[in-house]
């Protein structure tokens, strides 16, 4: 899916890739539950500051907790620049109406122990909220990805359905 992702000039540098052209990954899986079904598009002047961000249309979201789903969309980089640095990502969200989540969150993850960096994503509304994690990247490690988890297991959505607009960020911190 190739939604826009907003990164400084010294990210860009440090992974020596064209990261704002990157396609993020989407991830589904249902056990017992339905997982939501999501469709993803890029929306030009839509974002915060009229940027063009990624628009996430939701419908059957589980509004009681079952179990057994995950949906997920990341940005996976290159990771031999970023070892030893201090890295953001973040995300601004807004929706076209409240939505509230029960296991909605973003991550960082480097390939190590199954060890992630989240902020819980538990209410957004139609007003922009941010949400961010910022990482020291371990020397060891073995991959960086950037993921927005929109439900997990027993998550819940409540309504299941409406439009989540989602404008990531990535950058180096000094």
């Amino acid at each position: 899916v190739n939604c826009p992702v907003q990164v400084s000039a010294s990210f860009q540098q440090a992974v020596g890739q064209r990261v704002d052209r990157n396609i993020w990954h989407t991830y589904r899986y249902q056990a017992s539950t339905p997982a939501p079904n999501v469709t993803i598009s890029a929306v030009a002047n839509a974002g915060p500051n009229g940027e063009k961000v990624c628009r996430l249309i939701v419908s059957g979201g589980p509004e009681k907790p079952g179990s057994g789903i995950d949906w997920r969309m990341g940005n996976l980089v290159t990771v031999d620049g970023l070892r030893g640095k201090k890295v953001r990502f973040s995300a601004k969200f807004r929706t076209d109406r409240q939505m509230d989540f029960n296991t909605s969150y973003i991550y960082a993850y480097f390939g190590i122990d199954n060890k992630i960096e989240s902020n819980l994503v538990k209410r957004l509304s139609p007003d922009w909220a941010e949400k961010s994690v910022t990482i020291d990247v371990p020397m060891n490690a073995q991959i960086a990805e950037f993921w927005y988890r929109l439900a997990l297991d027993k998550g819940t959505i409540k309504p299941g359905d409406g439009a989540i607009y989602f404008a990531p960020a990535l950058e180096i911190i000094d």
